[in-house]
């Protein structure tokens, strides 16, 4: 559940197309990954010394025993001189089309200079020359794990023709320091022209209202354009007849088609996407997507409305909870007088605990990523095979599948790329078998939200930038808004977000070894205030969060004691108070909002009971202003918490003045 940062991409067409061909590749390997896959690299973990590799010279790189993750060999990077480099290598031969996802894991202890850390792909055409390359972004991105190894993952782009060769190259350029570097892969994955479709809806079901059908494509408009590709989405109409829909949004990584649930034949009907050749209309690639037209409502313990609001038995809630470890009835109680109906419990859950859960009011979601086949990273578990898994979760539903608190099962715990197959696996059984509950992802990495979208029904996205050594200084907060920002744009907004916020301080995690090597200083790593606090968790609802599940009580309990406890917890209490004081309002039908200009401010906007919400939430612990544009003329204002936010004297605009990490939640009543 730990995070950092990352950087959203830029606006430029460079920062666009590197954005485009890194979601576009990276989702081909979805659908390929499971269990063992073939490493085309040879002593990839350096047991053997260098054999394999080029350019492993000394003094600058060499192999030793016990410093590779584990304990075991390693590959050390060490550097006085920041003017040396070298740029260590293992050549692979690759096909032309297919894409190759690699990864490789560093553990930076000390490092100075203007230089960084580096593991990327080159790949060479048959003229011997090096292309391009493609470099890998660090993935287990939660600062920095316990002993400090960071995963470093990417997936190329599909290999052009003139490709050979490609090669795993990592280095540390312009600095001077020590690095270890172990347990490399590179994995081959076939290139498809649909990699897959999913509509916008939770089980793929509805009764009314608009449903989205995205695709995600991998076109090749390298050697033909874009305008030479035509793509339709066949389905059959309400009387019966066939229709074909043409896409809202078009491009080489995507189609997305928008149809009235009232247009489709009722009942299930297979939409088939086709894509075509403009001119001759012969068809290059076809997938179908099953999807179901309701006469009324499913009677499901836990389902989603079109907004992406959970219905927990047919009512609208607000999801407000943390992360829990096994409670005591000490636990229970505190965490019971708290406004929370929600929880999420790390290890194996028993009907035992959740007795004790349904006892204060609170539905839980369940840890089962011990019970996902093949799955070892955070947890561990012990079936090997789909059908091992299958088996397991039989057991459990017959365990505790009828229990009133149980509300979702909990599969994937920002787990890296490797897992997507795994994880995709589980979520499908899990629909077949269980009707009645949902399943939850946490993932921190916006980069792979688009692998993973089609293996949950809510994705939690965590961001912690209070210590956290990427992000610094009083524009670290605006990572919030960022982040789930980002997400949602990469899962297409296909499912509900909700947001995890910071309720810890980074220095538990870290071991004084670690803080002193990578020079942390801290003072910057402490458990937040209520006035950060409060932010982070406007900034998640202004980001379009519909559930808030905080990180975590569990922690607070292992590492505060006492009375020092008990003034943290009030802390968190005043927040989720203030929350759940405007449920109504954050549970009420959306307004769109337009900033001028968007600065460091962010909105979002309701309509309830005829009167109009605006959340303004300021992104930095700056002050910041801005304006928001208003669709009709406030008649009337008031504020509802916090402040900083009036009306403009035409009543058209809301003025935005706030301070530091400020924010406001006004109603308006508008007159066109």
């Amino acid at each position: 559940m730990l995070n950092g940062t990352v950087k959203r991409y830029g606006g430029t067409a460079a920062a666009r197309f590197v954005r485009r061909t890194l979601l576009a590749a990276a989702a081909l390997c979805a659908a390929g990954q499971a269990g063992a896959e073939e490493n085309l690299l040879s002593n990839a973990g350096f047991e053997a010394g260098t054999s394999g590799w080029v350019r492993l010279d000394p003094p600058l790189f060499k192999v030793v025993d016990g410093q590779g993750y584990g304990g075991t060999k390693g590959l050390v990077w060490e550097n006085d001189d920041p003017r040396r480099c070298l740029y260590p290598r293992q050549i692979a031969k690759v096909k032309v089309g297919h894409v190759y996802r690699f990864s490789g894991l560093v553990k930076t202890e000390s490092l100075k200079g203007k230089g960084k850390v580096v593991v990327c792909f080159e790949w060479v055409t048959k003229e011997n020359k090096w292309s391009k390359g493609f470099q890998a972004k660090p993935v287990d991105d939660n600062g920095m794990l316990r002993d400090g190894w960071v995963r470093y993952e990417g997936v190329t782009p599909p290999m052009p023709p003139p490709a050979e060769r490609g090669a795993v190259i990592l280095y540390v350029e312009g600095s001077v320091g020590r690095v270890r570097f172990d347990d490399f892969t590179l994995v081959e994955c076939e290139r498809r022209v649909i990699d897959g479709i999913m509509s916008s809806r939770v089980r793929d079901e509805a009764v009314d209202g608009e449903v989205r059908f995205a695709a995600t494509l991998n076109l090749d408009v390298a050697e033909r354009p874009l305008s030479s590709y035509a793509v339709d989405l066949s389905y059959r109409d309400s009387n019966g007849a066939a229709k074909i829909a043409k896409p809202s949004t078009f491009t080489e990584e995507q189609a997305v088609f928008k149809l009235d649930v009232a247009d489709l034949a009722m009942g299930v009907q297979d939409l088939e996407l086709a894509v075509k050749e403009n001119a001759g209309g012969r068809t290059i690639a076809k997938a179908a997507h099953r999807f179901t037209r309701l006469a009324a409502p499913s009677r499901r313990r836990v389902s989603f409305d079109a907004r992406g609001r959970m219905l927990l038995d047919g009512k609208v809630v607000f999801p407000l909870g943390m992360y829990t470890g096994r409670m005591s009835e000490e636990d229970l109680e505190i965490y019971g007088k708290g406004p929370f109906n929600f929880a999420t419990q790390y290890g194996n859950i028993t009907r035992s605990d959740l007795d004790g859960y349904g006892k204060i009011g609170v539905y839980v979601a369940t840890d089962v990523r011990a019970m996902v086949y093949g799955y070892s990273y955070s947890a561990k578990s012990r079936y090997q095979t789909l059908e091992q898994s299958r088996e397991a979760f039989k057991a459990k539903l017959a365990e505790i599948g009828d229990h009133p608190a149980l509300a979702m099962w909990y599969l994937n715990d920002e787990a890296p790329l490797t897992f997507v197959k795994n994880v995709t696996d589980i979520h499908n059984l899990l629909h077949e078998i269980d009707p009645q509950h949902a399943t939850l992802t946490c993932l921190c990495h916006p980069d792979t939200v688009r692998n993973f979208m089609r293996s949950f029904d809510v994705l939690a996205v965590d961001t912690y930038p209070i210590g956290y050594r990427r992000s610094k200084g009083p524009e670290q907060f605006q990572c919030v808004w960022q982040r789930q920002r980002t997400s949602d744009d990469g899962m297409l907004s296909m499912r509900p977000h909700w947001y995890i916020p910071q309720a810890f301080n980074w220095r538990w995690f870290h071991s004084d070894e670690t803080v002193k090597k990578n020079a942390i200083p801290e003072s910057d790593m402490y458990f937040p205030s209520r006035r950060e606090m409060m932010n982070m968790n406007w900034q998640g609802i202004a980001a379009g969060a519909n559930g808030i599940l905080t990180f975590s009580f569990g922690t607070m309990r292992k590492n505060l004691k006492g009375e020092e406890f008990f003034r943290k917890w009030e802390d968190v209490l005043s927040v989720a108070n203030e929350l759940k004081k405007f449920e109504s309002v954050i549970l009420a039908d959306p307004l769109e909002t337009a900033m001028k200009p968007a600065e460091k401010i962010a909105a979002r906007a309701w309509r309830k009971d005829g009167s109009d919400w605006y959340l303004i939430v300021n992104l930095v612990d700056l002050p910041s202003k801005g304006t928001v544009t208003l669709p009709c003329r406030a008649e009337s204002f008031k504020t509802a918490v916090g402040g900083g936010v009036k009306p403009s004297a035409d009543g058209m605009k809301l003025e935005c003045d706030l301070v530091p990490l400020g924010y406001a939640l006004v109603e308006l009543n508008a007159r066109k």
